[in-house]
């Protein structure tokens, strides 16, 4: 259980945190929407990465 909450936070975490940092752009830079965007697909990808890593590091426990 603990697993599945991890990463579901870590999606959760890197998707709200591109999407701030894309809200923050276009306010800074006065677009309409790019950044934020932007920030949410690369927010995503960050989160499926960190997804990635932490379910490597979980099988790679059990099989030891």
């Amino acid at each position: 259980m603990g697993l599945v909450s991890a990463i579901g936070i870590d999606l959760a975490a890197f998707t709200l945190g591109g999407f701030f940092l894309g809200s923050w752009l276009d306010k800074v830079q006065g677009s309409h929407g790019l950044w934020v965007a932007l920030g949410v697909v690369v927010g995503v990808l960050a989160g499926i990465v960190s997804v990635v890593v932490i379910i490597k590091a979980v099988l790679g426990e059990s099989n030891e």
